[in-house]
């Protein structure tokens, strides 16, 4: 599997609230790229509108390096970052989505929490979002309260339904997909998909066979869009 990742923190941020992890490594910032037959990837993305999001992303992204990403393991991951936010008030309500893909050569396990997406790449050319957000938005799309004519100027539409942390046990609401017949998977924090549609990410990444290349046109894509948040991608690719 050849990985390819990218993150950078929001315009006119202070700092990268994204934690992108690769095995053992924690990317903060810049492109990195690497090739090996099994283990994992993560994308985890502080939660905007609490505290301390950079630190809760960052408990997360440490702790997935000691553990086999059991859902016993991560239950008792977001234990502990919900303990360290009740000693510390200024961490108090920290919070972060988790996107976690394990692989090995002929598998592949997507377990997640918050709307931090994975797509598959179809055909060579298509993408298919495989995982769903943990919105209000898509919980009102999907029980029929908005129509996508009326999501579009929906105002809360980065409002999260579970996550790890926010010091509340029941948001942690994980779901796993199997996506061992997938040649390529794109992982995105919000900074990416809110602001790039899926049009728009499939002619960049036809139009770039350099996977690192594509990691980087999509995050100059969002940014042109508007974007202001922090930017991740991941790109996992068997050849």
């Amino acid at each position: 599997m050849k990985i390819y990742a990218a993150t950078q923190k929001g315009v006119q941020k202070a700092q990268n609230e994204d934690r992108v992890v690769l095995n053992q490594n924690i990317l903060t910032v810049g492109i990195y790229e690497c090739e090996c037959t099994e283990g994992f990837v993560a994308v985890a993305d502080g939660v905007g509108g609490n505290n301390a999001g950079a630190v809760a992303s960052q408990f997360v992204a440490e702790k997935l390096g000691k553990c086999d990403h059991t859902m016993e393991d991560l239950t008792e991951i977001n234990r502990k970052l919900i303990e360290r936010s009740r000693i510390d008030d200024a961490l108090a309500g920290m919070a972060t989505t988790l996107t976690l893909v394990d692989f090995t050569e002929d598998s592949a396990k997507i377990t997640y929490v918050g709307n931090t997406r994975v797509y598959a790449v179809v055909n060579g050319k298509y993408l298919k979002q495989l995982t769903r957000d943990d919105t209000t938005l898509e919980y009102l799309l999907a029980t029929g309260q908005l129509d996508s004519f009326t999501a579009e100027s929906f105002e809360r539409k980065n409002e999260i339904t579970a996550c790890f942390g926010a010091d509340n046990p029941a948001l942690l609401k994980l779901k796993q997909i199997d996506a061992s017949g997938q040649d390529t998977l794109i992982v995105t924090s919000d900074g990416i998909h809110d602001h790039v549609s899926i049009d728009e990410m499939e002619d960049i990444y036809c139009a770039e066979d350099n996977k690192r290349e594509f990691c980087k046109k999509l995050i100059e894509q969002a940014v042109e869009n508007g974007s202001m948040d922090d930017i991740s991608v991941v790109v996992l690719n068997k050849e």
